[in-house]
């Protein structure tokens, strides 16, 4: 198992790794970055970063969108009505929720 140290600092590299290649148009690749990032963020139960993820996506897909439209990872060319990044952050956001709803859970088992 890994410790939280290494942890923190692979979502730190990879958040970095998906900016560097985000900037060299490699959407794909900056995605599957950030998703990594996303889930070191989660096995350390760190809200902070994951809201940062959840920021990041939105600014990449809102740039998709605006500068690149006809890529594949837009909004455009989903194949739903949101798109990669745009559900990036929403997942995000839902592992955020989950999270807090474990710690009100632990905290109501605690009072009894």
């Amino acid at each position: 198992m890994a410790l939280p140290s290494q942890v923190g600092r692979a979502y730190d590299e990879l958040v970095g790794l998906n900016g560097e290649l985000f900037a060299a148009e490699q959407f794909e690749a900056a995605y599957h970055a950030l998703m990594a990032a996303l889930h070191c963020a989660e096995d350390s139960s760190n809200v902070e970063r994951l809201t940062a993820v959840a920021d990041i996506a939105r600014q990449q897909g809102g740039a998709i969108d605006a500068n690149a439209p006809t890529h594949r990872l837009s909004t455009q060319r989903s194949h739903g009505t949101q798109s990669i990044y745009a559900m990036a952050a929403a997942t995000a956001e839902a592992v955020i929720k989950r999270l807090e709803n474990q710690q009100r859970m632990a905290q109501l088992r605690h009072r009894r």
